[in-house]
């Protein structure tokens, strides 16, 4: 509790937040009635129970990055389709994978392309696992940076080296 009002605190003082409203709930609270979870911790310890999830829930979870962090609890992936943007890094870095074996995942590139399937039914849980890619933050900035510069927007700034 000290840490979200901390956060709050810090939030209400910031000229980009204005007018944005901030709600901090406890988590069961939040994930009551969610279709879409989003986790971004360095949490050891997951951040939710699995029971608190609703069916066919979609949670992506990028936070955690190292073999003894973990967002999401053993329930939460167990039964769930589990995606990944590169198995060989997700495995040796994401807590949640630990004890799973590289064909119980897809990659993100084997789902959008055929080659794996996604969700199965409006039941099923799905988890996309991420643990950072440099290629796709490469190519997604590319894309931004592009989009950006055809609708005119941002600014140029100056090679500051």
């Amino acid at each position: 509790p000290k840490r979200v009002q901390a956060f709050l605190d810090w939030a209400a003082g910031q000229q980009t937040l204005a007018g944005v409203v901030l709600r901090v709930s406890p988590a069961r609270e939040a994930l009551a009635g969610a279709d879409l979870v989003a986790t971004a911790t360095t949490s050891a310890t997951p951040v939710f129970h699995a029971e608190w999830l609703e069916a066919g829930v979609h949670i992506t979870a990028v936070g955690a990055f190292q073999p003894d962090k973990r967002e999401l609890d053993e329930r939460t992936m167990r039964n769930a389709r589990i995606v990944v943007d590169e198995r060989e890094a997700a495995f040796a870095e994401a807590g949640e994978l630990q004890g799973l074996r590289p064909e119980d995942t897809a990659e993100l590139g084997e789902v959008l392309d055929g080659r794996a399937t996604g969700r199965v039914d409006d039941t099923q849980r799905t988890v996309f696992k991420s643990v950072g890619n440099a290629v796709q933050d490469l190519v997604v900035s590319a894309r931004v940076y592009e989009a950006a510069t055809k609708g005119g927007f941002g600014q140029e700034v100056a090679d500051l080296s």
